[in-house]
């Protein structure tokens, strides 16, 4: 065995042990004593850095951990003091000071630039009919309770005289008492946030999904003609309508004479223009007919004595198409042609996440808490105005 193997295998038998351990059979002479002394040194620092790793891993492990907790514990106390953490009035004054002249109407809540979320409650002994120097104090509350009071000052004038003369204050009602409700600390309404209440969980459903849609058959219908249309054959003839007519009748007053035997028995009508004299007529019918002519009488008819034609439409000549040989339309069938094939649908099935369904309810996160006062006995001034003195 070589010097340098012994060595070695004293300084793994030995525990890295810092004395070095050499056979005594083996002679170490100046030249092996440095090796050995840089071997032994080596060694013994790779053992000390390989058993400090785990030792700094777990270390920094550890430190990695805590910095988390940290940073989780003061996100959330951050989070708790935000939402608990009492807010300041931010309600603030006009003016300082307010001069208005007796009998003017004032409203001391027209000096107070309200902030956000605040509540307030005015307190003064204002008289604005009488002049002096009043005082409004407000006392406002933030939305969670805290409170500072405001003050500010009114300066009431004697009103000018439009005649010179001096003004006197005139007392019209005296001062009266009031029990007025004071708010000590206001009250917070109950809290509500709104809250997701699940009726149907999400679920997985299958979902046809299409890759090729349907798409219907297309084509078209052509006419085809199976027999080819007859002209039709004629020629023209001139027609010859005759004129259209009617007749109107021609009335005329007509003179009749009237035969009576006695007693108008029987009657004989001859139109007068018929006979000449009537006594020798009245004669004749006697001798030739033995009808016993008694006497006559004379009558006017009005009567048709003709007729005259009137023409309603002069005669007109007419061309007219005769047929010799009739027509006869084309014989056809309508034809269908595809365009195109029918595409049948190509689809599959994929799951699909159905999100929850629900409804929102309110649910409580801080009870209201109720307004805390007394009740304090509040004197309003007297009521007044002022008036030109007597014998000015």
């Amino acid at each position: 065995m070589s010097k340098k193997k012994k060595v070695a295998k004293n300084m793994k038998d030995s525990s890295f042990n810092l004395d070095p351990v050499v056979d005594e059979n083996v002679s170490v002479n100046e030249d092996v004593s440095p090796m050995v002394d840089d071997a032994v040194e080596d060694a013994v620092k790779e053992s000390v850095e390989l058993s400090e790793e785990p030792k700094k891993k777990k270390k920094y492990i550890l430190w990695l951990l805590l910095a988390v907790l940290i940073c989780i514990g003061g996100f959330f106390g951050y989070k708790y003091w935000l939402a608990n953490r009492p807010i300041q009035p931010t309600t603030t004054l006009k003016e300082k000071e307010i001069t208005i002249t007796a009998g003017d109407t004032y409203n001391p809540e027209s000096n107070i630039k309200v902030g956000e979320g605040d509540t307030y409650q005015i307190t003064t002994d204002l008289n604005t009919t009488k002049a002096g120097e009043y005082k409004v104090t407000i006392q406002v509350f933030s939305p969670t309770g805290v409170s500072k009071e405001l003050t500010y000052k009114v300066l009431v004038n004697v009103p000018k005289s439009s005649s010179g003369c001096e003004l006197v204050y005139v007392k019209d009602k005296d001062a009266w008492e009031e029990q007025v409700w004071k708010i000590d600390k206001p009250g917070q309404p109950a809290q509500y946030k709104q809250e997701w209440v699940v009726d149907v969980p999400g679920h997985y459903e299958k979902k046809k999904v299409i890759d090729v849609p349907y798409q219907k058959e297309q084509g078209h219908y052509e006419t085809i003609i199976i027999t080819p249309a007859v002209e039709e054959v004629g020629h023209w003839e001139t027609i010859h309508h005759p004129a259209q007519t009617h007749q109107v009748e021609i009335r005329e007053d007509v003179l009749y004479v009237v035969f009576c035997t006695p007693g108008d028995a029987e009657t004989i009508t001859v139109k007068r223009s018929l006979i000449g004299n009537l006594a020798e007529y009245c004669k004749q019918l006697f001798l030739q007919q033995g009808w016993d002519c008694a006497r006559w009488y004379t009558k006017w008819v009005n009567e048709v004595v003709g007729y005259e034609t009137v023409v309603d439409q002069e005669a007109w000549d007419e061309q007219k198409w005769v047929v010799d040989v009739a027509g006869k339309p084309a014989v056809t069938e309508q034809k269908y042609v595809k365009d195109k094939d029918e595409v049948q649908e190509v689809s599959h099935y994929e799951d699909v996440w159905v999100e929850d369904k629900g409804h929102y309810e309110q649910k409580l996160v801080k009870e209201a808490i109720p307004e805390q006062g007394h009740y304090e006995t509040v004197t309003h001034p007297e009521v007044g105005h002022y008036e030109e003195r007597k014998g000015c």
